[in-house]
């Protein structure tokens, strides 16, 4: 029995005493209040005990469905398919080596002509004559024809092919001015016939040489 229903039969057993105790001046008409009191009551009654049979079938429902609910279908992988063979891809051909090319030889290169300069001519000795213009070229200044700085220059010309020649300077006229000497000094000379003969032995005889000097020859008659 529910709660409300319990409730409503303890009021109505307290009114039917309070109405027992009281004396009712229509008993007709209480009789008539109570019965419809009591259908009231019957009434309730029966919407209670329906709401909660409805209650208790969804309860049994839910707990059902809940117990017989069928497991979660779990993902299937799909079966695989027949294997595909692969088509090969066309080979490309294979691209033709080059032929090797023809390398024409190279012209035969024509060594370079060798034009052999002739050595150039020795100077040439001039006559020593009296009175004769010529170019001296002059090596030494020296104390004496016997000195060792004489005989050293002589020997050099003499190694080179020529005459060596020697005395006082002033006897070649014009070769004191040239080289800038006093003309009582004694010197060692060797005379050309031209400038450029002068000039070239003078490099062979080498640095010690003087100059040279376009003289005319004295003192030898």
């Amino acid at each position: 029995m529910t709660a409300p229903l319990r409730d409503l039969l303890g009021e109505l057993a307290d009114h039917e005493a309070r109405i027992s105790a009281s004396s009712a001046p229509d008993a007709g008409t209480e009789a008539l209040h109570m019965r419809t009191r009591i259908r009231r009551l019957r009434a309730r009654r029966l919407a209670a005990v329906s709401v909660g049979a409805a209650a208790v079938v969804a309860v049994g429902i839910v707990t059902a469905n809940a117990v017989t609910a069928p497991p979660a279908l779990l993902p299937v992988a799909p079966e695989p398919s027949a294997s595909v063979t692969s088509s090969p891809s066309p080979s490309l051909p294979p691209s033709p080596s080059p032929s090797p090319s023809t390398v024409s030889p190279s012209p035969t290169a024509t060594p370079p002509v060798v034009v052999e300069t002739p050595p150039a001519a020795l100077p040439q000795a001039a006559d020593v004559t009296h009175g004769n213009e010529v170019w001296g070229t002059y090596v030494a200044v020296v104390d004496s024809f016997e000195s060792p700085t004489a005989l050293a220059a002589k020997e050099r010309i003499t190694e080179l092919g020529y005459q060596s020649s020697g005395g006082d300077i002033g006897c070649d006229q014009g070769a004191a001015e040239t080289l800038g000497l006093p003309q009582d000094v004694m010197v060692v000379a060797s005379y050309f016939a031209t400038e450029q003969d002068a000039a070239l032995f003078a490099q062979m005889y080498g640095p010690d040489a003087l100059g040279i000097a376009k003289v005319t020859l004295y003192c030898l008659d």
